[in-house]
């Protein structure tokens, strides 16, 4: 029976994960499936950027990375999770499934061997800050926690920002100490890590919303006999679908209980259209996919 691992760095307890990957190997058998599909969640074998450089070098065989990453190796894939690309998760699945999403996937297997077999929801990014932010100007000087990646970075400085890359294990600890004061990303993660707790205000942003890549090395694919290649990819599909319910529901969920625990405050009166217009005027042109990213946003 042919083994496949999976790097994950989100949290178990993620709708991504508890959902949707830690189900994959039950699902599989379950379906007739001939493979066993262990799930390394939480950053357990490396990082973001260093697993999918695993799967890349073939010392992987299957990773979780988000488009940003994808585009350190080849760029256009970035586009993807570019801030205020998509206004509602209904446009970011259409794009992913889109002509011009598959061409960008397509793109990405032929430089690195590396195929998507499908994209995920994580949930919708948002400002949480020890500070209420209305607009672009309430962030100046504010010191904001991002992935490692120069498209978050240019994101966070468009919103206003200054961005801070440091990992996600050491951001609580980062908001607590005052080395940093603000930290983005989907309210079920920052609910895992705590982050309700070291700051007083979200402003939902919305400013990221992407199609995770499920990713595999083309040689492991292609070693897969096709019909568990084909229950492989239909499990996939299933339970992304089931995990994206999951995400939708425990986010709402969990906004409500921090405002009536009255851990977080939302701002209530932002200026979206602000950080909107503020992002998409700047950070395009400092890509070479500015011209797929208006497309996309036309």
């Amino acid at each position: 029976m042919r083994a496949i691992r999976i790097a994950v760095p989100y949290d178990s307890e993620t709708p991504f994960n508890s959902c949707g990957l830690l189900k994959l190997d039950a699902a599989v058998k379950e379906a007739g499936g001939r493979l066993d599909v262990t799930v390394y969640p939480s950053g357990v074998i490396a990082s973001e950027g260093e697993s999918l450089e695993q799967v890349v070098t073939g010392h992987l065989d299957a990773a979780v990375a988000g488009p940003a990453f994808l585009g350190t190796w080849y760029e256009p894939a970035a586009v993807m999770e570019a801030p205020y690309a998509f206004e509602s998760l209904e446009e970011m699945n259409e794009a992913a499934h889109s002509e011009v999403g598959q061409r960008i996937w397509d793109g990405f297997l032929a430089e690195t061997g590396v195929r998507v077999l499908d994209t995920w929801w994580l949930g919708a990014r948002h400002l949480m800050t020890q500070k209420p932010v209305r607009s672009p100007a309430d962030l100046k000087g504010v010191r904001m926690r991002v992935p490692d990646n120069r498209l978050h970075m240019a994101g966070a400085a468009a919103m206003g920002a200054t961005p801070m890359p440091v990992p996600l294990g050491e951001t609580y600890i980062g908001l607590q100490q005052g080395l940093i004061s603000a930290v983005e990303g989907p309210i079920n993660t920052s609910d895992s890590n705590g982050f309700q707790e070291v700051t007083d205000y979200i402003t939902l942003t919305g400013h990221i919303r992407t199609p995770v890549p499920i990713l595999i090395n083309e040689n492991v694919w292609q070693a897969i006999p096709e019909t568990d290649r084909q229950i492989l990819q239909e499990q996939l599909v299933r339970l992304g679908d089931e995990a994206e319910r999951c995400v939708e529901e425990l986010d709402a969920q969990i906004l409500d209980r921090w405002v009536r625990s009255g851990e977080i405050t939302v701002v209530e009166d932002a200026d979206i259209d602000a950080f909107r217009e503020s992002v998409r005027s700047s950070v395009p042109d400092q890509f070479v996919w500015a011209d797929t990213y208006r497309l996309l946003t036309h």
